[in-house]
């Protein structure tokens, strides 16, 4: 698997694996996507600023295919995952964890403390996977989108490099 950050040439592969990965099927997709491209610019331009914000996209190992991509903001002195999304044919393999550790490996490096990620109440598999990797719920559920879904908080802090190779006090 092949790990990159998002650029302004890789926002038309992003939308695509978006519209093929979460608006399948849904008649409003080209809504969502036009509101997505605008979404996700921001997020691009964000990562031109590091200290501001972040995205990532996991593509096959020849390079030919999306896997997955992961985008992230400033949230005080942590990151929160803004999308987290995955190509059914690599769900509970290596390809999650992958991005989420580069996620962490960002924020260490440039200073953050943590990386927070809302979770779907109802995705015991995404719950487990979060807790599996050191994530701890750290709000009661919450009802807050317009599905009407309830989603829970959850963070893992990070060290900083120094701190992490002991070169810290």
């Amino acid at each position: 698997m092949l790990m990159s950050a998002v650029t302004r040439d890789d926002i038309d592969e992003v939308l695509a694996f978006i519209g093929r990965v979460h608006f399948a099927g849904d008649r409003a997709a080209e809504r969502d996507l036009a509101a997505e491209r605008l979404r996700w610019a921001g997020l691009v331009e964000a990562a031109a600023d590091a200290r501001v914000g972040c995205a990532y996209i996991a593509r096959s190992a020849d390079g030919s295919g999306t896997l997955g991509v992961v985008a992230a903001r400033r949230a005080g002195r942590g990151i929160l995952v803004d999308v987290l999304l995955l190509d059914e044919s690599v769900r509970g393999s290596i390809a999650g964890q992958r991005l989420m550790t580069t996620m962490q490996d960002h924020a260490a490096l440039h200073g953050f403390d943590s990386v927070s990620v809302w979770v779907p109440e109802s995705s015991h598999r995404a719950r487990g996977a979060f807790q599996r990797a050191g994530f701890t719920p750290v709000t009661e559920s919450l009802t807050w989108d317009p599905s009407g879904e309830s989603r829970q908080l959850y963070r893992r802090d990070v060290a900083t490099p120094s701190a992490a190779s002991g070169e810290g006090a």
